[in-house]
């Protein structure tokens, strides 16, 4: 019974709508608007006025209906494994950091072992502490692509940067590109010795 009530009233809404368009054609293109006035019709200036109030009001409604519901983003919590200094496995699910890309394990900067030194300081940032990570994407190996926090609410892929041992993945983000500002102009991590990117290594050590 009251689905069918509403029923008849969105009906009768959806009609009045469309009396008010025609109506409101007539009234303001045939340009009698003016004498509407000028006659003191009040009854069709309160019909055209309801109207439109209600097109108005149902306008904003069926906007609001149609909106599609944003879908809350994919989320993994709980303890991390790290295999080097920009993927981690938490519950079985490997995680790419997004928006950086840290020195590969075998990777030196000069003298300096980087690639050890980057996997050593994310494995040091998770260890014993609770990471959750928020999917951004999906890479070619299948990998979840994630920004990944700790309860603190500090940024892995940030800290990394920020600590001179990954690079801002410019490519994909900027998002760390003050962090990586930072660590060039206090020399922090590899900025001290002078590297080659991540990327370039990667291509002249393909199976590195």
């Amino acid at each position: 019974m009251r689905t069918d009530l509403h029923a008849q009233i969105s009906l009768d809404m959806m009609s009045m709508c469309v009396s008010a368009k025609e109506l409101a054609k007539f009234v303001i293109m045939g340009g009698h608007l003016e004498s509407l006035y000028k006659r003191r019709n009040w009854k069709k200036r309160f019909q055209l006025s309801r109207s439109v109030t209600l097109c108005l009001g149902l306008s904003v409604l069926g906007g609001v209906l149609a909106s599609p519901v944003q879908a809350r983003p994919e989320t993994v919590s709980g303890a991390a494994y790290v295999i080097d200094g920009d993927t981690l496995v938490i519950r079985k699910r490997h995680i790419r950091l997004f928006g950086i890309d840290a020195f590969e394990r075998d990777q030196t900067c000069g003298r300096y072992r980087c690639g050890i030194a980057a996997r050593k300081a994310l494995h040091d940032l998770v260890d014993g502490q609770m990471v959750r990570c928020e999917k951004r994407d999906i890479d070619p190996y299948e990998r979840m692509v994630a920004v990944c926090k700790l309860p603190s609410g500090a940024d892995l892929g940030g800290e990394m940067v920020r600590r001179g041992l990954a690079v801002a993945y410019r490519h994909f983000s900027t998002q760390y590109i003050d962090e990586e500002a930072y660590a060039r102009s206090h020399k922090r991590g590899a900025w001290a010795y002078g590297f080659e990117s991540p990327l370039q290594y990667r291509r002249e050590h393909p199976h590195s």
